[in-house]
């Protein structure tokens, strides 16, 4: 079992994709993160998280929907999106936001 905290530890922000392999708005989202992941990859890592695997997880966090997108900046949470967003906006957010 990891631990979430541990997830957020290194030099990198953290975008943390709570998903689920059923849901079309999460398979759409999933789709733009592996189109946009070789651009973000120096500023960004990555996370999926299967909210049916880590149902305590998503509880504590507050996770009601799919997708649902965390951004953490030095183990701080920046950023909350909550429905599907296109990669020009979300690179755009990333981008301000890391700035």
């Amino acid at each position: 079992m990891f631990r979430f905290a541990d997830l957020l530890k290194g030099k990198l922000p953290v975008l943390v994709f709570f998903h689920s392999p059923s849901n079309q708005e999460s398979n759409e989202m999933d789709q733009i993160l592996q189109l946009i992941g070789n651009d973000l990859a120096n500023k960004v890592k990555i996370v999926r998280i299967d909210t049916l695997k880590n149902e305590s997880l998503c509880h504590a966090l507050r996770v009601k929907y799919v997708p649902t997108m965390l951004l953490y900046k030095e183990d701080m949470l920046i950023w909350r999106q909550s429905k599907v967003i296109d990669s020009n906006t979300l690179c755009r957010v990333i981008n301000i936001l890391l700035e």
